[in-house]
């Protein structure tokens, strides 16, 4: 079978996006709309002088971003079910159907970050803490690479893991589904992950400066607006682009898979046979 081409993936996610726009830019605003709120209530309690009032907008903070987990990952499994419906499913209709699945994908969402904390570690060992440790600057740099090389590596190799959990909800091995797909796949599919962080890096980074230089609370609310502007076009297209990547690695890894069982299969039953 012929290998899926990157511009094939990218054409398809764009006519997708053009048919299915006013659904999937309607819940990835609903999305962005939680998390601003989330991050200005947020702000507004870091840049409060100390005060009653204070500790509770502090409190509202805590419990909006854990109230908010569970909204914005059932929007993000709305966002994805409507991506790959067939039908001209509304936003209401993606929304109802991802109830479901929600708490499965914030489970394995989690397990996914969980994987990353070890190489996240030593990239903030080698970026921040090195006077602390007093490492050698080489030794630092090292560990950043090292890091920043074994982070691409899971988030690429696992990158189909959360996409499973949806649309198999019987699958309990999510993590080895995205591993074999991604197998002999993963330069194409690094490539096209990277699509949409491009578009979108140089407006994130402006936001991320605003923040780490502590302007005033409603400097960094801007900034965040600012932030969710492009994020609410690209998420759509990310989730479709992903999608469709999928699509084609099953077509092309599935059937290997099948044959190889079915080889095995018969190789046992003639062992049985003798």
């Amino acid at each position: 079978m012929e290998k899926f081409k990157i511009k094939e993936v990218v054409t398809v996610s764009v006519a997708t996006y053009k048919a299915k726009w006013r659904t999937l830019i309607l819940i990835s605003l609903l999305s962005s709309v939680i998390s601003v709120s989330v991050d200005a209530t947020g702000i507004v309690a870091k840049t409060m002088a100390f005060s009653p009032i204070k500790d509770g907008v502090f409190v509202a903070f805590i419990v909006l971003t854990i109230v908010s987990i569970y909204f914005t990952s059932r929007l993000s499994v709305a966002l994805i079910i409507a991506s790959k419906t067939s039908d001209d499913l509304g936003a209401s209709a993606a929304y109802g159907r991802a109830k479901p699945v929600t708490w499965r994908y914030i489970g394995f969402a989690i397990l996914f970050g969980l994987m990353l904390i070890i190489p996240m570690v030593l990239v903030i060992i080698g970026m921040q803490f090195g006077g602390l440790f007093s490492i050698l600057w080489s030794i630092r740099g090292l560990l950043v690479v090292i890091g920043s090389i074994y982070s691409i590596y899971i988030i690429t190799v696992f990158r189909f893991s959360v996409f499973a959990a949806v649309l198999y909800p019987h699958e309990s091995r999510v993590f080895a589904y995205s591993k074999n797909l991604v197998k002999g796949n993963f330069m194409k599919v690094f490539f096209i992950m990277l699509i949409p962080l491009i578009v979108t890096l140089p407006i994130l980074a402006i936001s991320l400066i605003f923040k780490v230089n502590q302007a005033s609370a409603l400097i960094q609310i801007g900034a965040s607006l600012l932030e969710a502007i492009p994020t609410v076009l690209i998420a759509p297209f990310s989730t479709l682009l992903a999608l469709e990547t999928m699509k084609r690695l099953e077509d092309e890894v599935m059937p290997k898979v099948l044959s190889e069982s079915e080889s095995e299969s018969e190789h046992k039953s003639q062992v049985d046979d003798y």
